[in-house]
């Protein structure tokens, strides 16, 4: 409750390792967080007493939560057909440098995975176990008030990604959506003009996809 990045703070399903939404919302299950309240009156009552005289000014912290991306600074296949660079086999080493020459590389329209995996846009098949797809991207320095810049992203399975020849994530398992993605190094990497991204994406079992942004995300005080 008190960790996740995601708006949701009382998923019945979410990941352990960071505490992110995994899927469902606003399903009755959520009720097992607090049926054990009813077997104790005394606690729920004690509890509820508690909340009668708090001054919000003084006893809650502000919270900044990520809402919705407002503008795409790197677009993804939510905002058409963007092409990539891609290949499925093992790229020669410096291949995340930007500099690299990928012009052997095949051309293909994000996302790159299989339709049948849940929350996908799928502009170009990819069913092999590995793929490592990079694009360049112009960025006008701007970012909207009120805003962070976040990664906005969809992986299935586990992800590396470069800005600029660095690594910026590295990532284990998958998300069953775009979701934004904080990363201190997102500021740190990305620079006024021409950008390059460079993604390596690992297929361990189920579905697969992968399909990488960066969106300007609206922050919400709480």
């Amino acid at each position: 409750v008190n960790e996740t990045p995601s708006r949701l703070p009382l998923s019945d399903w979410y990941f352990t390792h960071d505490a992110r939404q995994r899927g469902f919302k606003a399903r009755s299950v959520i009720g097992g967080y607090w049926a054990p309240m009813l077997r104790d009156t005394k606690k729920w009552q004690a509890q509820a007493a508690k909340g009668a005289d708090i001054d919000d000014t003084k006893v809650w912290a502000k919270i900044l939560l990520p809402g919705l991306p407002v503008k795409s600074i790197a677009e993804t296949a939510n905002d058409g057909k963007i092409p990539w660079q891609y290949t499925t086999d093992k790229p020669a080493e410096g291949w995340e440098k930007a500099d690299f020459d990928d012009t052997k590389w095949k051309t293909g329209n994000a996302g790159f995975g299989t339709r049948n995996t849940p929350g996908v846009i799928v502009g170009t098949v990819w069913n092999s176990d590995d793929i490592w797809i990079r694009r360049s991207f112009d960025w006008d320095g701007e970012t909207p008030e009120g805003t962070q810049l976040q990664l906005f992203m969809h992986h299935d399975d586990a992800v590396e990604v470069y800005l600029n020849g660095q690594l910026l994530l590295s990532r284990a398992g998958y998300t069953a959506a775009y979701d934004p993605v904080p990363t201190a190094k997102l500021a740190e990497l990305l620079k006024k003009g021409k950008n390059t991204f460079a993604v390596h994406c690992h297929q361990d079992q189920g579905g697969q996809y992968i399909d990488v942004g960066i969106s300007a995300v609206e922050i919400i005080e709480r």
